[in-house]
């Protein structure tokens, strides 16, 4: 007993805080809540309003999506840099690695399908009907999601919990440690550069399309050019804000796993500032949508319109249901009710007696 006392008093002593990992954590929790409201506000948009069913809004539904379920990592995070160990198990250790590399793939795979879209919707105007359909736009999702695992299954098979000195650790554990740096640039290259890469040519391609206006471009009305311009440069802004949330972590990672920089004074806190820069490109999409598209921007108007709506329809059938109750208890309980009316007003007329112009309701309660 005297022990396990003192084991428990030396790990609280171990509970020590510096600024550093107090403002890491304060920065996680705002970009968790805000990131948090703002993706299920989007995908609660898209799927409750009827003029944001398009091709477009389902992949970017689907980015949502996938920055939401990276966001939820912050809680398991931040509750492991508050206590200094994992405290979630073995399953959740596996679940958490897997979902990550998951994300992060899907996020790569989406935004390039979004590339896509926009080329087909731009430079290809003519067959952009056929291909351009929710229900294709469906299966393409669904890939993304199928060749998300398959890229993942490495790390999904070495992630586990770890036991060192009394405290436990969730984390990669390869069998030859010289294998971190060749799965490192596995995922740079097919998480991140790879799709990229794809995505720069299809853009470059479609930014050449829209300045040349030839007569596929010319036939369309002055409205649909000035629709596709918006949505090119939405899709535009999500990518480059990726790119530039994502590329200093990718940067930093490779870096230190080709030199074996692990152990160096700067490594730590370079990681905390490029994840968490990672997970601020997940809460800023949001706030790109609601400036960037005017349908976006209108949507979230009608939500918290409807909510405040709502809020007064329930205040007053409250009230008025008060009301109605009051008047329902009066009318299920007429006898005593005229019996206590009928003898205040026999002690009114004692006291008072009869006032011009007052006339007998019969002992019938009327209300004030």
């Amino acid at each position: 007993m005297e022990a396990s006392n003192n084991t428990t008093l030396s790990r609280c002593a171990e509970l020590t805080y510096n600024t550093e990992d107090l403002l890491v954590v304060a920065i996680y929790i705002l970009i968790g809540v805000s990131g948090l409201f703002g993706n299920v506000l989007v995908i609660y948009v898209i799927l409750h309003s009827p003029k944001m069913k398009t091709v477009t809004n389902m992949y970017i539904f689907n980015l949502a999506l996938s920055d939401l379920i990276f966001l939820l990592h912050i809680a398991m995070i931040t509750t492991t840099m508050i206590v200094k160990q994992w405290i979630f198990g073995e399953a959740v250790c596996k679940i958490f690695f897997m979902t990550n590399a998951i994300t992060v793939f899907s996020s790569a795979l989406t935004l390039t399908s979004l590339s896509v879209d926009r080329y087909i919707a731009v430079c290809k105007p003519v067959i952009s009907q056929k291909i351009r359909q929710p229900r294709k736009a469906a299966i393409v999702i669904m890939c993304v999601w199928f060749v998300s695992l398959l890229l993942s299954m490495p790390i999904i098979l070495y992630a586990q919990r770890k036991e060192n000195s009394g405290t436990y650790s969730c984390q990669v554990d390869w069998p030859d440690p010289t294998e971190i740096p060749a799965y490192i640039i596995y995922i740079f290259i097919l998480g991140f550069a790879v799709p990229f890469c794809f995505i720069s040519i299809l853009y470059t391609s479609v930014i050449i399309h829209m300045k040349r206006a030839g007569p596929a471009n010319r036939q369309r009305s002055t409205e649909q050019r000035k629709n596709h311009r918006k949505v090119t440069f939405l899709v535009l802004a999500i990518i480059l804000v990726y790119v530039i949330c994502w590329l200093p972590y990718w940067t930093f990672q490779i870096i230190i796993a080709v030199l074996d920089l692990y152990t160096a004074s700067f490594s730590l806190p370079l990681f905390k500032v490029t994840t968490v820069l990672t997970f601020a490109n997940s809460m800023i999409n949001p706030v790109l949508y609601a400036f960037l598209s005017e349908n976006f921007r209108q949507a979230f108007k009608e939500v918290f319109r409807s909510r405040c709506i709502c809020r007064e329809r329930i205040r007053y059938f409250l009230q008025t249901g008060d009301r109605n109750e009051v008047e329902l208890d009066s009318t299920r309980r007429p006898g005593h009710v005229s019996n206590q009316t009928e003898a205040v007003s026999n002690e009114e007329d004692k006291t008072e007696g009869p006032q011009d112009g007052q006339t007998d309701n019969g002992g019938v309660y009327t209300g004030p």
